[in-house]
């Protein structure tokens, strides 16, 4: 929805008019209040202002919220998250000075995925926001130039299946609490680009960039990898876009749960080391841009 004029959704007249509204509020500047809109379980909202994305409390039985496109916010208001507790899936993009999440955050306690992308300012998540979402499965952070973290943040989340972090060149190091995970699918970018696997796909890969392939910062890869040999439950690691990247870690072999290894797009990769053969459940090993690399581990012929 596209509108100028619009100010409030409130009126008893309007009521079947709103059952049809199900999603989508882009650029409406006088639109202030959000509520009796009974029928909504899924809102987007792009270019509003902070008093309507505070409204976005009234709607009790939201399920999925993605909100965009805001400079001038440094922090989400206080009340948005509030009554949200069937909220499944967030996802905040472009809010160019959003330093920190609410502490309301505790209140999601059926949220399997939170996403943040393009938020340049964000450097972390708040221990005290994080400590509710028991049921977080899928953490994405994307863009965040500033971001860092640290073990207590992410300590709580027992359930966490899939990490991704891409073009976060401040980040160092992984929390510490993923060692205590039962299942980890984790994906490494120097890029803002995503790499998803698929079958129909040439090499299994099926790649969607969501903004102009360019490196915005290199982050210490070699010290993010150093977290994984700690990491019993690795099953999935994707790691692309390092042009630094010579060789992987020797005990790379000790991965023992691993069961995907794909890389992509680092140039100075050339050949696998023989600790890779450790990877006894290993069922997919892809690579892009790799020829050479590719020749090497052909069944039976290849030198790996």
């Amino acid at each position: 929805m596209i509108c100028q004029v619009c100010r409030r959704f409130s009126r008893e007249d309007g009521r079947e008019l709103l059952k049809c509204l199900t999603s989508n509020i882009f650029k409406c500047p006088k639109l202030t209040l959000l509520s009796r809109l009974p029928s909504v379980t899924e809102l987007r909202v792009s270019d509003c202002n902070e008093v309507l994305l505070g409204s976005i409390s009234n709607l009790k039985i939201l399920t999925l919220l993605k909100v965009s496109k805001n400079n001038k916010l440094i922090y989400l208001p206080q009340c948005m998250l509030l009554n949200l507790t069937p909220l499944n899936q967030l996802y905040i993009s472009s809010f160019s000075k959003l330093n920190y999440l609410p502490t309301e955050l505790v209140g999601l306690g059926a949220l399997e995925t939170l996403d943040i992308s393009w938020c340049d300012e964000f450097e972390s998540f708040s221990e005290q926001g994080m400590e509710g979402l028991k049921s977080l499965k899928n953490l994405g952070l994307h863009g965040c130039r500033k971001f860092t973290t640290s073990s207590e943040e992410l300590q709580h989340l027992s359930c966490l299946e899939k990490l991704t972090l891409t073009g976060c060149p401040k980040l160092v190091a992984l929390p510490d609490g993923i060692k205590y995970l039962n299942s980890l699918h984790l994906q490494i970018s120097g890029y803002c680009i995503e790499i998803q696997s698929s079958s129909n796909a040439p090499y299994g890969f099926q790649t969607t960039n969501w903004w102009p392939k360019e490196p915005i910062g290199s982050p210490k890869l070699a010290v993010l990898l150093e977290a994984l040999w700690y990491i019993p439950a690795l099953q999935s690691l994707n790691i692309s876009c390092y042009p630094n990247l010579a060789s992987l870690p020797h005990w790379l072999g000790d991965l023992t749960s691993l069961q995907t290894l794909i890389i992509y797009d680092c140039p100075k990769l050339s050949s696998l080391l023989a600790s890779i053969q450790g990877l006894t459940k290993l069922q997919k090993l892809a690579f892009r841009k790799y020829p050479e690399l590719v020749k090497r581990c052909e069944k039976e012929t290849g030198e790996d």
